[in-house]
């Protein structure tokens, strides 16, 4: 009723996850990028990664792709 489509996937298959550990590393990349260029303190990254994250996951997807 609810329109979800289950699909199903072989487990310890990397060539259906390829797509989503390059997402993986660019926003981990992103956000090492993001903290190193506030030049916050350790004790202030180790707290406030996660925003950083979520910042970076929102601008990605509001970027246009092919």
């Amino acid at each position: 009723n609810l329109g979800i489509v289950f699909e199903y996937t072989p487990c310890d298959s990397p060539q259906y996850n390829g797509q989503v550990e390059c997402k993986f590393a660019y926003l981990w990349a992103a956000v090492h990028s993001v903290l190193n260029h506030a030049k916050l303190p350790h004790h202030l990254r180790v707290g406030i990664w996660t925003e950083a994250a979520m910042f970076v996951t929102l601008v990605s997807n509001m970027l246009i792709t092919a």
